[in-house]
């Protein structure tokens, strides 16, 4: 399935047009914006299933399944969500900052339970172009400050 299938089949691409039709240039661009998180998202999830598929050295290997396969099924309810018309919303950023947290929090996860040499720790550079696409100004300052911390936790976690 390619990127444009998963969008398509999230509901994010219907939803940027609906945005763009009625002239919201701003919207518009935080939907894309959204949609490329949201395929970001499905990468690491493809990542990880890849990596344990090779035989990368994972600690607890049904633990990381499982926590991928919730993390797969948060992004499948996340692109159901009508996002045109709540983010503009003080309710869609909250869900936004909900959507880092639990990134930040299952990626946390996964590299602690798999442990340092399976160097899941890496889908911590798919998690910086998520939160710079979805937060910006001085929101992103602190995202990126909690993503930098998160990591050097579980870099000594992981161990």
């Amino acid at each position: 399935m390619g990127a444009s299938s998963i969008a398509s089949a999230s509901g994010l691409t219907a939803t940027a047009r609906q945005a763009s039709t009625r002239g919201d240039g701003s919207s518009y661009a935080l939907i894309e914006a959204v949609r490329a998180a949201a395929l970001l998202g499905w990468l690491s999830v493809v990542a990880v299933l890849v990596g344990i598929a090779v035989g990368l050295p994972v600690r607890h290997e049904s633990v990381v399944l499982v926590t991928t396969a919730l993390g797969a099924a948060g992004h499948a309810a996340l692109g159901l969500l009508p996002w045109a018309r709540i983010l503009p919303t003080r309710r869609g950023r909250l869900l936004l900052d909900l959507w880092s947290v639990a990134l930040l929090g299952g990626v946390a996860g996964l590299v602690v339970t798999a442990g340092g040499a399976s160097r899941l720790d890496l889908l911590f550079f798919l998690v910086v172009p998520f939160l710079a696409m979805v937060h910006e100004g001085r929101r992103l300052v602190p995202w990126l400050a909690a993503t930098a911390a998160t990591f050097v936790l579980t870099a000594v976690l992981a161990v």
